[in-house]
């Protein structure tokens, strides 16, 4: 019933209607309410990023999905929009300093960001998974809050 589709979705335009939907999404993550699907961390993680602009944060919340959900299929969906938002965020920084810094600057932030997201080492999208299931995260996950 906790990841049944209909209740999700209610639990989901209730989240959209109130002033402050980390409050909701914090909730359904604590009573075990859709933990198992992509939907309810990307709504989270977009939350953060737009009420709170704390992408440090907002990257905490798709680690934690991709920690919790068991279904490969489901952390693909889900792995797949972390990827979208370290694109957003190399855009972002990339629009902050677009004529400031030289390109080549440029270009070095970026990088430094996805490696940020998905680890130093990742290569391959097998290692960024590895990575991001590190100990470290782990322990956030844990720690959420």
């Amino acid at each position: 019933m906790k990841d049944n589709e209909s209740v999700i979705r209610l639990w989901m335009e209730f989240a959209s209607n109130v002033s402050d939907p980390q409050v909701v999404y914090k909730h359904m993550f604590d009573a075990k309410v859709g933990r198992q699907t992509p939907r309810l961390y990307t709504s989270w993680a977009i939350a953060v990023e737009k009420y709170e602009r704390n992408f440090g944060k907002s990257s905490e919340v798709y680690q934690l999905g991709l920690y919790t959900i068991e279904d490969e299929e489901r952390k693909e969906e889900l792995l797949a929009k972390y990827k979208q938002f370290a694109d957003r965020m190399g855009q972002r920084i990339q629009r902050d300093v677009h004529g400031y810094l030289p390109q080549a600057v440029v270009e070095t932030i970026k990088k430094r960001t996805y490696k940020e997201a998905f680890g130093a080492e990742a290569s391959t999208q097998k290692d960024e998974k590895r990575l991001l299931l590190d100990h470290d995260v782990r322990e956030r996950a844990v720690n959420f809050g």
